[in-house]
Parts: structure tokens; sequence; C-alpha cells
């Protein structure tokens, strides 16, 4: 199924996922070729189901830290990124990265031991040979050790890279908002459950919002937002959940944090305290701890990136 999609046959292709899909879906050896299909055919609800389903399997068979999982999470991500969702997309790899580095302990516990078996052997063989052994066994661990940490190192300015990328992106959508709207305020792309009025509607708020800084007030929120969108208590929650895929509290945390990313990026004299009060956070540590949830690094650590040369220019927001 898989070659014949590359190869441009897709009505083959297509005629082999009908007469197996009541069996594909659970069955994780067809997860490549499957996921290739739902790629190239934009089935992203499709492939974010098998790989649900796949995890789900892993998890139960006790390999919810393996490379099996590895594997599905940078798939999840990938979709997550084919279909926008980017902050998903970041939590995704974001998981990736902790399941690697959990793998990576996992490597150096089991190479030790395993230098430790041959030592036990070889002083049992040859008592005189114990001080050669060691020191040998000393440098290959030193060695993995220090692979291991270049790794490990790798793997974090991958992620931070990752993320960087992400925010930049994300900055400039929210600038391009403010400046000339949303590229789909004409309503090529409504959500399922909404209407064409309540999400011109939404998206006219939403830019508002963000030119406005409304936000900036530690007391928006729930009640602004009725107010805004000329909605009741009952309609917000289910709104804003179906355009934006989060909560009140949530969709107004990301503006903020949207903000917090201008902030810190065009202003590094500010207080990480100032930022947060510009932003409509009272508290620093809670600003911190949001900034964190938001983007998987401190402003400090965004900071920091920023100070290192990590300005390439963000990717277009069209593409």
């Amino acid at each position: 199924m898989e070659i014949l999609a590359k190869m441009g046959r897709m009505a083959e292709a297509d005629r082999i996922y009908q007469k197996y899909r009541p069996t594909i879906n659970t069955d994780p050896i067809c997860g490549d070729a499957l996921l290739c299909y739902f790629r190239l055919h934009g089935m992203y609800d499709e492939a974010l189901q098998f790989l649900d389903a796949a995890m789900q399997n892993i998890s139960n068979d006790g390999d919810s830290i393996g490379h099996n999982m590895l594997r599905l999470l940078n798939d999840r991500g990938d979709i997550y990124m084919r279909m926008g969702e980017y902050e998903r997309a970041a939590e995704c790899y974001s998981r990736t990265s902790a399941i690697a580095d959990t793998l990576s302990v996992h490597s150096l516990s089991y190479l030790t031991v395993e230098v430790q078996k041959v030592i036990d052997s070889e002083r049992t063989i040859a008592k005189h040979r114990e001080w050669q052994i060691i020191i040998i066994a000393g440098i290959i661990i030193l060695v993995v050790f220090i692979l291991l940490m270049l790794r490990q190192n790798l793997i974090v300015r991958r992620k931070n890279k990752r993320m960087m990328a992400l925010i930049r992106q994300l900055t400039s959508y929210r600038e391009a908002i403010i400046q000339n709207g949303d590229s789909d305020e004409m309503g090529e792309n409504l959500v399922s459950g909404v209407s064409a009025e309540e999400y011109k509607r939404f998206k006219e708020v939403d830019k508002r919002i963000m030119k406005e800084q409304l936000f900036s007030n530690p007391d928006f929120g729930r009640d602004d937002l009725m107010r805004l969108l000329g909605v009741d208590k009952n309609t917000l929650p289910s709104l804003i959940n179906s355009i934006t895929g989060t909560n009140v509290p949530g969709y107004i945390n990301s503006k903020r944090m949207e903000y917090a990313v201008t902030l810190v990026k065009m202003h590094p004299e500010y207080t990480l305290g100032a930022i947060a009060e510009a932003c409509g956070i009272k508290s620093p540590a809670t600003f911190i701890r949001n900034f964190k949830a938001a983007y998987d690094m401190t402003p400090s650590e965004y900071r920091k990136q920023l100070e290192n040369g990590f300005t390439a220019p963000p990717p277009s927001i069209n593409t």
C-alpha cells in the first residue's frame, strides 16, 4: 500500500486500504505503511487514532519508555506539525527528549553492569590481571559516559532549536495577525460545530485582544470574553475549545505567553517580574511556570538561547 501510494497508484492503494481497514488500525506491524498512506492523503485524524491505539498497546505491554514509544511520539509530533498544532507538536517532541534521556541513563546503567560482570569474571580467571582489567573497564566507562554526555548535549540542542523555531513561528504568526489579520479570516478553515458568524467574531475578538493587549489586565478573564464575543457562560467554554483546542484560562494564558516571548526578545533589559506584570501575571513564579509549560524552557533559558545566536528568520506562516 505504501509503495503503491508513493508510485502515484492511489486507486490501487485505496482499494488495499479499504479491504484491510477493519484489521490494520489495530495492527502495529502495518504502522509505517499506514502512516505514509495517511500522510499522503492528509488523513491526520485517522493517523492520530492509529497512533493512539498503538501507543496504548505499547503502554499495556509495559513498554511506555522504550524505542517503540519514542518512534510513535515522533510520528505524532510530525502529524501535529502538519496540522499546524505547534504546541501539541512541541509537547510530543518534549516527551521524546525525556524518553531519550531515560533510555540513555538505562544504557549507561546496563553498560556499567556488563563491565562489572567482565571484571568479576576476569578476577576469577586471573587474579593478577585485576588492576589491568579495572583500568580498562574504567576507560570504557569514561568513554561511554563522554559519548552519552555528547549525545545528551546534542539532544538538548536539537530540542532547543525546535522550540526556538516554534516560538519564532508563533511570534511571526501573532505579528501577522495583528498587522494583516488571520490568513483564513474568510472562513475557509472553519471548525465543526462553529458557525461562520461565530468563527468570524472570534477571529475579530482574538485580533483585538492581541492588538490592544487586553490580557495585560490581571483580571481579564471569562466575563470579559463573554462580553466581547457576545455569548453566555454556557456557550463560551465549548466555543473556545472548538476553535483553540483548549479552555478559557488556557486561551488567555497563550495570549500572555505569546506577548511574553516578544518582550523577552525585544527588551533584554526587562526583569522577569516586569515582563510578568506587563503580561497580566501577578506572580513571577507563576509566569515562569506558565512559560515553561508553553515552550518547554524557562524565560531565562529562552533569553540565553537568543544571546547564543539562535536568531534565524522564522519560517513562513503560509507553509
